[in-house]
């Protein structure tokens, strides 16, 4: 594996399955490059993903209200995650739209007994999207 790329995406590219080997190398903080802007767009993308695949798969055992809430979300992060591909200048809006749906909707989540199963996700969501906005806006 590319030992240029953060660990962080070694491993979103693994666990993805776009590459077929377990990250083995930890850079020290000195010897690794700062992700570039696709690496955090790639995270970004792979994480959203990940909350859109738990969130449907939570549809089915949710009450009426909460399902509509999942919808939500997850819609969000599918138009998210494949609108990052495009990197134009409505890319920043997209992310920064769905790390606030994110947001909000883990406002209502209590981290220590999550019933959804969505909160650690998502959070690691808003960060990647966070940082992809952030470069975005500074570049």
């Amino acid at each position: 594996m590319d030992e240029g790329l953060t660990l962080e995406a070694q491993w979103s590219l693994w666990e993805a399955g776009i590459v077929p080997e377990v990250p083995s190398y930890v850079p020290r903080s000195w010897e690794a490059p700062p992700p570039s802007t696709n690496e955090l767009l790639a995270v970004a993308a792979v994480r959203c993903g990940d909350v859109a695949d738990r969130a449907r798969e939570l549809l089915d055992r949710s009450d009426p209200d909460d399902a509509n809430r999942l919808r939500i979300v997850a819609a969000v992060c599918l138009v998210t995650a494949d609108y990052v591909v495009s990197a134009d200048e409505l890319t920043a809006v997209a992310l920064a739209a769905c790390a606030l749906t994110l947001h909000r909707f883990c406002e209502d989540l209590d981290p220590w007994s999550d019933n959804f199963g969505l909160y650690a996700p998502a959070s690691s969501a808003i960060h990647a999207l966070q940082a992809a906005t952030q470069r975005i806006e500074d570049s």
